[in-house]
């Protein structure tokens, strides 16, 4: 996985109408069609407050899966690619509900 590398077109299910939502492969464009999505779909007068923290918690969870997957788990290369420390890692890693062993 390089910074060039885009992320590839997937469907999302549509909980309102069942239906699957496919978005684009460019991320801006992808997080941009994700809000639109979620605030057609969800009631955001009651979840006030909820959309920021559910997408950043989504995205950092796919992104240390996907690394972690890249690396066999390797926590030190993850943190490396991540450019970040291996500390920071651990902790967001825990923060987030993962239970990677250290290799």
């Amino acid at each position: 996985m390089t910074p060039k590398d885009n992320i590839t077109p997937f469907s999302v299910l549509d909980k309102k109408e069942n239906t699957s939502v496919f978005f684009s492969d460019n991320l801006s464009d992808f997080i941009a069609q994700y809000c639109d999505s979620y605030l057609k779909n969800n009631d955001t007068l009651s979840n006030k407050g909820g959309l920021y923290p559910l997408l950043i918690s989504e995205i950092d969870r796919s992104l240390f899966q996907s690394i972690l997957n890249y690396t066999k788990g390797n926590q030190s290369q993850t943190a490396d690619i991540l450019g970040i420390n291996r500390n920071t890692l651990r902790k967001k890693l825990r923060s987030l509900g993962f239970n990677h062993e250290k290799k």
